[in-house]
């Protein structure tokens, strides 16, 4: 016993007491499925009163170490406890009131991956039903019902949009293809990676479905950007549609989202969206060269993009 003793690392609990909590512990570990509370808490540290070098926890989902501090004298395990709030002191709880015990944690909504902390807050989940409006056009989620307007509108313009989209087979302009895609706009918006837009054209009395509007390839943490890609029916183009759209979807990435930037990308003979961008303000960065596959080659393309700090120097 006293050989194994010796052979312990300083600083650190043994394995052979009883693990505690939702993971089993061992030697310099927090139990998994735990917060990282090694630094609140006051285990033993004897290597730091005999002057050696500190030990360090690492917590199993962190790669950095966490300093293990020292207890004083005589603490014993009541030492090693998590220390509690004085009397008239408030115990560290979330926004309702409750604890963050381990229980709390594991009863709290999830998060979202797109609910991260920013310059801008958003910390509540975007409803599918989110409608923008403009002056004379508005974008809001697709729905079930829009199927036969959508596929009446991808067939009426396919040629028209053939040498600005990728390859489509003949059962992608078909009822059953235009589910599809519907489909996997709920399951991109369900999932935070992409938000696909019907544009509406809101003059008459009635709105009409004129085109698709798309925030894709959502990555936050660090990156914080999304590309951003659309079509107007062209019996309706040159009308300001495509403009108002693109500007409502920019609203929703920096305003809704939290993103840093946005960008999109435009064929250099692609006029009407170069006006488009141009419009809004997107600032041309270069030329990428077979950037994307289109209708069977690979394109270059011109890529613009919108800073956040752009977006909100335009809206003052």
């Amino acid at each position: 016993m006293a050989d194994r003793a010796r052979a312990r690392r300083p600083g650190l609990r043994g394995d052979g007491r009883r693990a505690r909590g939702a993971g089993a512990r061992g030697p310099g570990r927090v139990a998994a499925g735990l917060p990282a509370v090694a630094a609140d808490r006051v285990p033993g540290a004897r290597a730091q009163r005999r002057g050696e070098r500190r030990a360090v926890r690492r917590h199993p989902r962190r790669q950095r170490p966490v300093p293990v501090q020292a207890r004083a004298r005589g603490g014993g395990r009541r030492g090693q406890r998590r220390r509690r709030p004085g009397r008239g002191a408030r115990a560290p709880g979330r926004a309702d009131g409750r604890l963050r015990g381990d229980r709390a944690c594991r009863a709290a909504p999830l998060r979202l991956r797109w609910q991260a902390a920013g310059p801008v807050p958003f910390n509540r989940p975007i409803s599918p039903r989110l409608r923008l409006d403009g002056e004379r056009t508005a974008i809001r989620p697709f729905a079930a019902r829009d199927l036969d307007d959508l596929l009446a509108l991808r067939q009426a313009n396919r040629a028209f949009l053939e040498p600005y989209e990728s390859t489509r087979d003949a059962r992608f302009f078909t009822a059953e293809g235009q589910s599809r895609e519907l489909r996997l706009d709920r399951e991109a918006w369900t999932t935070g990676q992409g938000y696909g837009f019907a544009i509406l054209d809101t003059t008459g009395e009635v709105d009409r479905l004129i085109g698709r509007i798309a925030v894709a390839n959502v990555v936050l943490g660090s990156w914080r950007n999304a590309t951003i890609g659309y079509w107007v029916d062209e019996a309706s183009g040159s009308r300001g549609h495509a403009t108002e759209a693109v500007q409502l979807a920019l609203r929703f990435c920096f305003e809704e989202l939290g993103l840093h930037r946005v960008q999109a990308a435009v064929m250099p003979h692609n006029e009407r969206s170069l006006r488009v961008v141009g419009k809004c303000g997107l600032r041309q960065e270069g030329v990428a060269l077979g950037y994307l596959e289109i209708n069977g080659r690979w394109e270059d393309h011109v890529i613009f993009a919108m800073t956040l700090e752009e977006w909100r120097a335009r809206q003052s």
